[in-house]
């Protein structure tokens, strides 16, 4: 156990600090049908540069009402800055229900402010059933 430890030394100070995030977030998505959406996204950092989760939002798309659940997963490029932005990629699932109906694959890169501290903002862009771009902000902690 002891030698497990001392094998990972850089890890630990990361993953204690920051181990899961909620979020608060607006996505838009453009193809067929337009899709306007607000919901809340759950975080866990598995690593200290890769985290899984996923988004579930509800809003209109072409005027009616439209369901959004998204699962992926992230990495990110500099994970413990607690000042300024740090880039990350990512992809999995997207499902949409209401008048934009489908599942896709998504894409995405994005960049977030202060990704080892408390809290900060998010912007991403990316694929899934058409352009995606999405803006929030996140809460993290043990």
């Amino acid at each position: 156990m002891l030698l497990a430890l001392a094998a990972t030394p850089g890890m630990l100070p990361a993953q204690a600090r920051v181990q899961r995030e909620r979020g608060l977030d607006l996505v838009a998505v453009t193809s067929r049908t337009e899709q306007w959406l607000a919901g809340g996204s759950l975080w866990r950092r598995v690593s200290p540069r890769t985290r899984l989760g996923g988004l579930l939002a509800g809003g209109v798309a072409g005027g009616k009402a439209a369901l959004r659940a998204e699962l992926a997963g992230h990495f990110l490029l500099n994970p413990n800055t607690a000042s300024g932005w740090s880039l990350y990629g990512g992809g999995g699932l997207a499902f949409s229900r209401g008048n934009a109906r489908g599942e896709h694959i998504l894409v995405v890169v994005g960049i977030e402010s202060r990704a080892g501290a408390t809290r900060g903002w998010v912007l991403e862009a990316g694929l899934a059933g058409g352009v995606r771009l999405g803006f929030g902000w996140r809460w993290r902690g043990p």
